[in-house]
């Protein structure tokens, strides 16, 4: 009998499992292979052995963990990051440039990295976030510096439970009735709002000649000035803001025996009023007679102080940073959302202009936005008792298991992977504090392997780690789902974790993973051409970690083995 051969014109399918190797009614049966070791699928249907690697220098230990990370900002200015236990060391084409700095991390492997032009966004929920920036002169690493934190009245909420300052400026204690203080809340903020009663300036002038000046009064919100009797007097109201020391003229009022003057005002921020009285023109001959009343009406203080030092569960020693409106208890309280009791954030990514954060211990499954355009501020303002819409957002995603989140992927929405679902936060309008919405998606959950945004596609692996899974919006349903990409390579996943991802965009689309035992995977992946071609690779060792970093044309991969 003659024999028969058939030709095989593409391998765009891969490396395919036993368990799909007899299925010749798959169209993708026609481009297979059953072993891919050491190759490369082209995206045009060859199939080549893959490239060797080039030895470029030691990790600072062998014994202990280490990631490598991408610092890019421009073809010319692209670094790899090699964080260690304690270090960060930075490499830049392909070289150990002999730069190390000194960092509080004990567990590289669960950091999370963002950036921002030249800076780096670093979170470890241990510890508060901190900004590695590159400059002409070197390298910086430091803490952010939150202008205003976000202030959560829920955490460890007591009710009807009242606190109390023992001053209003300055250093004081904080007294609580019930014990809502812990070790490790120092650093962290608390607010008092507190309900302030109106107060009055007041002067009157005979026919003597005058000038006087008033003290200051604090405006909350609204304030009113009066003026009484005939005179020949010139009133100059002025303002000073909360954090300056300059007066700058207001309003000013002047009378010729003639007027008196009834003016309210309204502030959007507190700030200090105080007058000024004098004759008008220099004319000392003139009789007058002359009342001003300078008033505050009442309002709600807002004030914070960091704390100290804490003494026991029901007190604190604090340094007042905004002051207090009184030593009055108060129940409408409320402590920042970051410390070492609480955690800190532990993920971040930048959407619609704002910084975003996202779980920390005592939230896993929450998120806080900065106020738009201002990244460190997270402060809540409001005016006539309506919230901004620059002010700073938190939402929960609240469903009956509390799912950690594990990744923030920005793109025309924001999508939020957690340990066991998939949420979406609507980008088709500008996000405000009344219209941002999370929208549950899908119920499969995400391992800490890093995702990749390919496309318009995220690339993710399911919470066992054996997955792999794209996610992408879909018109028809209007949400976001996808397609499980190993079902024909089930073999190269199954009874594994991957541990790091990569994606090299040039010269040939493709992803790597990291798997457990050492192996790295390929996957060659164009959707729109129906590529989707698995291989894996294997060394004199193990592959470790991986990270793609661009360089001029193409995408360069680096591995730590």
């Amino acid at each position: 009998m003659a024999s028969i051969y058939v030709i095989q014109p593409a391998f765009t399918t891969g490396e395919i499992s036993p368990a799909v190797g007899s299925r010749v009614d798959l169209d993708q049966y026609k481009s297979a292979l059953l072993n891919a070791e050491n190759t490369v699928i082209r995206p045009y249907g060859g199939c080549y052995r893959r490239q060797g690697s080039k030895y470029i220098g030691e990790l600072k230990s062998s014994t202990q963990d280490a990631i490598l990370v991408s610092f890019y900002n421009s073809e010319t200015d692209a670094y790899l990051l090699e964080v260690g236990v304690q270090y960060i060391r930075i490499w830049k084409d392909g070289a150990y440039t002999g730069i190390e700095i000194s960092t509080p991390y004990s567990n590289p492997k669960g950091l999370q990295f963002s950036q921002s032009g030249d800076v780096m966004y670093i979170c470890s929920g241990q510890y508060p976030v901190k900004l590695l920036r590159h400059k002409q002169d070197g390298w910086d690493l430091i803490d952010m510096e939150i202008t205003e934190p976000y202030y959560d009245a829920m955490l460890d909420a007591v009710v009807d439970n009242k606190v109390t300052p023992s001053g209003t400026s300055g250093t004081v204690t904080i007294s609580s009735q019930a014990a809502i203080f812990h070790s490790g809340m120092e650093g962290g903020y608390i607010q008092f709002n507190q309900k302030v009663g109106s107060q009055t300036l007041s002067g009157s002038w005979g026919e003597e000649t005058t000038t006087w000046t008033s003290g200051e009064l604090y405006v909350g919100e609204k304030w009113k000035i009066v003026t009484h009797g005939t005179h020949h007097y010139e009133i100059l109201l002025q303002k000073r803001e909360k954090k300056s020391s300059i007066w700058r003229e207001y309003r000013k009022y002047t009378s010729n025996d003639d007027q008196n003057y009834t003016e309210s005002g309204s502030e959007t921020e507190g700030c200090y009023l105080r007058l000024i009285v004098k004759v008008w023109n220099d004319d000392t001959a003139h009789e007058s007679k002359l009342t001003v009343d300078l008033t505050r009406l009442p309002y709600t203080h807002t004030g914070t102080a960091k704390i100290t030092a804490v003494n026991s569960g029901t007190t604190v020693t604090a340094a007042v940073k905004d002051v207090f409106g009184s030593t009055d208890e108060t129940a409408d309280y409320a402590l920042s959302s970051w410390n070492s009791y609480y955690g800190f954030p532990q993920q971040s990514c930048f959407f619609q202009d704002r910084l975003v954060f996202a779980a920390n211990y005592k939230n896993p499954y929450s998120l806080w936005m900065s106020k738009t355009g201002d990244y460190p501020n997270f402060s809540v303002e409001k005016v006539d008792g309506t919230v901004t819409d620059d002010s700073a957002i938190k939402m929960d995603l609240i469903v009956r298991n509390s799912y950690q989140i594990r990744h923030l992927v920005p793109s025309q929405d924001l999508v939020v992977l957690t340990s066991g679902n998939e949420w979406v936060i609507s980008g088709d309008s500008v996000l405000t504090p009344t219209k941002a919405y999370p929208k549950s998606q899908t119920m499969r959950g995400s391992s800490t392997c890093l995702p990749q945004h390919i496309g318009n596609r995220i690339v993710h692996v399911q919470r066992s780690g054996s997955t792999v899974r794209d996610l992408v919006y879909q018109y028809e349903s209007d949400n976001y789902n996808g397609d499980e990409l190993d079902i024909l390579a089930t073999h190269l996943v199954k009874n594994h974790k991957l541990l790091s991802s990569a994606y090299c965009q040039e010269p040939d689309s493709t992803l790597f993973f990291v798997r457990d035992d050492g192996a790295l995977l390929a996957f060659t992946m164009i959707r729109e051409q129906k590529v989707f071609a698995w291989s894996h690779f294997v060394t004199d060792g193990k592959y470790k970690w991986i990270v793609a970093i661009p360089r001029n044309e193409n995408d360069e991969l680096y591995a730590n083995v």
